[in-house]
């Protein structure tokens, strides 16, 4: 894409994948953005979920909060999210 095309769509807004109508299947859209370092952020259409990857694609940091602090994110049964 132009980068033009690309700054038009980053300030009026896009959408990635598309819903399902009758008689036609939708897709699943999804947005990876990669760090030179291999660390991720990828968000899912097909699930709503939204990974995060560390440094050499390790498995991500926690989500960090204002001044430092963090989110913790619990899973089924209060296990850690995984």
């Amino acid at each position: 894409a132009r980068k033009s095309d690309v700054d038009k769509m980053l300030k009026e807004g896009f959408t990635v994948g598309e819903a399902g109508k009758p008689g036609k299947d939708g897709t699943d859209g999804k947005v990876e953005v990669i760090g030179k370092d291999g660390s991720a952020v990828v968000i899912k259409g097909a699930d709503g979920s939204i990974g995060l990857k560390g440094k050499d694609g390790k498995d991500g940091i926690g989500i960090n909060g204002k001044d430092g602090g963090s989110i913790t994110i619990h899973g089924t049964n209060g296990a850690d999210g995984q």
